[in-house]
This record gives C-alpha cells, sequence and structure tokens, in this order.
C-alpha cells in the first residue's frame, strides 16, 4: 500500500445562498450539489431546509415525495420545520428489536440463494468462497417474495413480523397477503458489534441506479423504517481480538471486501453524512488506534463532504484518547479498489 499516505484536510462552508424559497424547493445537480452529503441527484435545497436522500446524522425529520425518502436538515442549524411543503411521512409501525430483526432476517435469507452472477462478482472482488459463505450474501429477485415473507412471519409471528422492515402486507384485486421489499440485486447483511444482522442493504444491479446501495424498508408501505446503522463484518468480528487497529471505511460490502484482503478489521459507516455512528462503534469495539479510510472522490464538492466528516471523527476519536491516522490515495476511489489493485499489481 505504497501509495497510500496519512494526512487530514478541510474545507469552507457550502452555502446554497437564494436558490429556493418558503415552500419551494429546488433539486440538486452538478452545479448545485446537496449541501449534507454531497450528492447530485435526489436531493432538494429551499430557503431554510435541505432534504437529503442520504444522510440521517443531525436531521430533524423524514419524510418522502417523488424522488424518494429523504431526511430534513435545517440550514445553518435554522430548524424550521414548518416551512416544509408537507408534514414528514412517519412509518406507521415500530421497528423490532435488535434481536427480532436478526432472527428474521436470518430466516428470510435462508429462504434465498446466491445466483451465479452475484457470486462471480463477489470472487471478482476477492471474497473466497469461504469468505462468501460466512457472509451469508444473497440475491433477491422479483419473484418468491411471498415465499420470504411467509417463513418470517411463521418464524417470528405476525405482530412482530409488521415491525421488520421489509415485511408488510400486499394488496391487489381485493386479496392481501404477506410480502417482502427491497429492489432487486445483491443482499448485503448490516451486523452489529455482536454479529446481529440489524438491516439488509440491496446492491441494486442496474449500473446506473442512484443510488447504487438501498436498505430494505417498508416505510412507504406504512410499515418499519430501516436501521441505519454501522457495518461490523463477520470477519471483522474474528480479527477483534488479535488485532491492533481498527480501520473505519464507507459501505458495508466495501469493509467486507476490506477485512478480507487487508486482514484487518475493516467496519464501515452507513453514509459519511453519519459519522458519528462510526464514532460510537470505535470506541465500543475498545481499539486504541484507529485508521480513517473514507473514498477518494474526484468530484470536489463530494470530496469536500467527506473530508468534513473524516475531520469530525478524527476529532472525535482523539478527543476520547486514541491513537488516530487519516489514510489517503490517489488513483483508486475506495479502500476496496486500492486494495485489489495492489493486490492485482503483485501477481
Amino acid at each position: 500500500m505504497s501509495r497510500m499516505k496519512e494526512s487530514a484536510t478541510g474545507g469552507s462552508a457550502y452555502r446554497p445562498g437564494a436558490r429556493g424559497g418558503r415552500g419551494s424547493w429546488q433539486r440538486c445537480d452538478g452545479a448545485h450539489p446537496c449541501p449534507v452529503c454531497g450528492r447530485e441527484k435526489l436531493c432538494s435545497v429551499g430557503e431554510r431546509m435541505v432534504k437529503c436522500s442520504r444522510a440521517s446524522e443531525g436531521s430533524v425529520g423524514e419524510g418522502s415525495d417523488s424522488c424518494g425518502d429523504y431526511y430534513l436538515h435545517p440550514i445553518d442549524g435554522a430548524a424550521l420545520v414548518q416551512h416544509i411543503e408537507a408534514p414528514p411521512v412517519e412509518p406507521t409501525t415500530q421497528r423490532a428489536s435488535p434481536d427480532v430483526r436478526d432472527h428474521a432476517y436470518r430466516v428470510a435469507l435462508a429462504q434465498l440463494r446466491l445466483d451465479d452472477t452475484d457470486r462471480e462478482g463477489l470472487v471478482r472482488r476477492g471474497l473466497d468462497v469461504d469468505t462468501i459463505a460466512r457472509g451469508s450474501y444473497r440475491s433477491l429477485n422479483i419473484e418468491g417474495r411471498a415465499r420470504v415473507a411467509r417463513a418470517v412471519v411463521d418464524a417470528v409471528g405476525e405482530t412482530a413480523a409488521v415491525e421488520v422492515p421489509g415485511i408488510y402486507r400486499a394488496e391487489a384485486d381485493g386479496r392481501s397477503w404477506w410480502s417482502f421489499g427491497g429492489s432487486a440485486g445483491l443482499v448485503v447483511p448490516v451486523r452489529d458489534l455482536e454479529g446481529r444482522v440489524v438491516a439488509l442493504k440491496i446492491r441494486r444491479r442496474e449500473a446506473d441506479a442512484d443510488p447504487r446501495y438501498i436498505y430494505v424498508s417498508s416505510a412507504k408501505r406504512g410499515g418499519a423504517t430501516a436501521e441505519i446503522a454501522a457495518h461490523v463484518p463477520v470477519e471483522a468480528l474474528a480479527l477483534r481480538a488479535s488485532s491492533r487497529r481498527l480501520v473505519l471505511t464507507e459501505g458495508e460490502l466495501k469493509a467486507d471486501v476490506s477485512t478480507a484482503l487487508l486482514g484487518e478489521p475493516v467496519v464501515s459507516l452507513p453514509g459519511v453524512g453519519a459519522w458519528r455512528a462510526g464514532v460510537d462503534l470505535a470506541l465500543a469495539w475498545g481499539a486504541r488506534h484507529v485508521a480513517i479510510a473514507l473514498d477518494h472522490d474526484e468530484k470536489p464538492r463530494a470530496r469536500l463532504v467527506v473530508s468534513r466528516a473524516a475531520l469530525s471523527i478524527l476529532g472525535a476519536l482523539r478527543a476520547a484518547g486514541l491513537n488516530v491516522a487519516l489514510w489517503q490515495w490517489e488513483g483508486s476511489k475506495g479502500l476496496d479498489d486500492l486494495l485489489i489493485a495492489t493486490r492485482e499489481s503483485k501477481r
């Protein structure tokens, strides 16, 4: 990893200026990316609020519009929720406990298989057969949803099932049945520090899908929202007792691959906007040495958002007395890309 260096950089604040007025929202684009997450699509900016489609950290509410679910963020701390176009759409059910979700999702995963195409993709990323098996990756297709949902309902009961993000009652032509939500694609289990599967993330099949990764949720059908949680790979848990250093990155699959290739525990933030979750996980992990390895992005504004998150993590962990380093590199976007490129160069 000779191309990697350790440093820290920051940037100046972004202000949307006069874009948007009270009750008026302007879509983010390449010239005006989201001031919260840096995304150029699916987010909107108003006079006093931002509808961010990615970052939950620091939000004051949630809602849904034609672009999908979003989190409300005040601009410059002005929490004027009364200026939004419509009240946030809240799920009608609470979320099941981590233990119930773990049971339900393991049952759901047992009903699914990993397609050959998705398996080959994981192998190309650097995962071997045993690691893929331990990771419990699956493929979610359009068909077979009712069978998956029925297995979960039978396992945890109807009362608990409606509180599991992804489980809902579908209705059509005067009939109803249990079904399972989520876009078609590769299923990546999201695990907490106890190894429980607390959420499921889908890597959508469409190469141009934005966002490419999305949680399994039933909020749009009046059910429970997914927990936006930091992720601990199975392989990282196995290395916890023997490794002196913990590495923080962004993205569940990226953490899984990086742990396998680096041979050190790599855990992930659910997004740079949720950097606090990474701080909490690092402190709970118990490591005295932490490396921050967030994506290298060519887009200036996205790079600024990542830099702010990295500096926030750096400051919080150093204030807690930890030894913290910031990893930076050129060329490859993510830590997993860098490790794959390094491995290929040595062959």
